[in-house]
């Protein structure tokens, strides 16, 4: 699976810079494909709204916020009195247009806890790969001061944690450890959530890619960590490229699912 995975991901981000570069992809592709981009975005929506609704919270946490297109922002402006966006980076128009919100901060954050700079700082010669599985495994998620009551989101953001190990340079470093890296760092992020007051998951946990003459799409998983066990959970099929820009002469779906985790504290 580990050198099936290096195969698949050769230009995703590992630096700031690629994270800049991921945004403005997804930025390209949903302004080729927003018509069929429009019911996975609606559904997040309404999985976000409806959280909110329920819990009414006072701070919420967005994890992967970025471009805000899975976000009602504006019952969430109406509805959240302190509302935390948090990413690896923020598009400067989505910055521009939210700043002088007195509601809206901006939070610039490695979800990963420091996977990114764990990566800077690797030597690219005589790497141990045990080494480095094991210094993925002690990365832990940042905290936040208040985060045992605090509501937290985490939106379309799991499959993209293990990015930075899936370029062939870094996952050639990991070798067969590979597999077993992205499951770490995936678990750590489902097992940081239960720590928050409430918490919502929306993810894609596998690609449904089909090439013209094939009988059977190939399936090809996005969650390597144990699915976690989700309230309410819902799933659909996210019509994520159908014109090959992704890969090229396939059209690739992702399969989502949506629900509350189950949390370490008290209703």
């Amino acid at each position: 699976m580990a050198s099936f995975l290096g195969r698949l991901f050769t230009q995703h981000l590992f630096s700031l810079r690629g994270a800049k570069e991921y945004q403005r992809g997804i930025a390209r592709r949903y302004a080729e494909q927003s018509e069929r981009w429009a019911e996975h975005l609606h559904r997040s929506q309404k999985e976000v709204q409806d959280f909110v609704a329920k819990y009414q919270p006072h701070v919420l946490y967005v994890l992967g916020s970025g471009w805000l297109l899975d976000l009602p922002m504006d019952y969430l402006l109406q509805n959240v009195p302190d509302l935390h966006l948090v990413d690896i980076a923020h598009p400067r128009p989505i910055v521009a247009r939210y700043k002088k919100q007195p509601s809206v901060t901006f939070e610039t954050l490695d979800l990963t806890g420091g996977l990114v700079q764990l990566l800077e700082q690797t030597p690219r010669e005589h790497c141990d790969p045990r080494q480095l599985l094991a210094d993925i495994q002690a990365i832990t998620p940042p905290s936040f001061y208040n985060q045992r009551s605090a509501s937290v989101i985490s939106l379309n953001l799991l499959s993209q944690l293990p990015y930075p190990l899936l370029n062939d340079e870094n996952a050639s470093l990991l070798g067969d450890y590979l597999e077993v890296a992205c499951a770490s760092l995936q678990k750590s992020h489902i097992e940081w959530m239960r720590a928050f007051k409430h918490a919502l998951m929306i993810f894609d946990f596998e690609e449904v890619r089909n090439m013209p003459h094939y009988e059977s799409p190939e399936l090809v998983p996005t969650v390597y960590a144990p699915f976690p066990a989700l309230l309410q959970k819902k799933e659909w099929i996210w019509l994520f490229d159908c014109n090959g820009s992704y890969i090229h002469n396939m059209t690739t779906h992702l399969r989502v699912a949506a629900g509350e985790l189950e949390t370490n504290l008290p209703a």
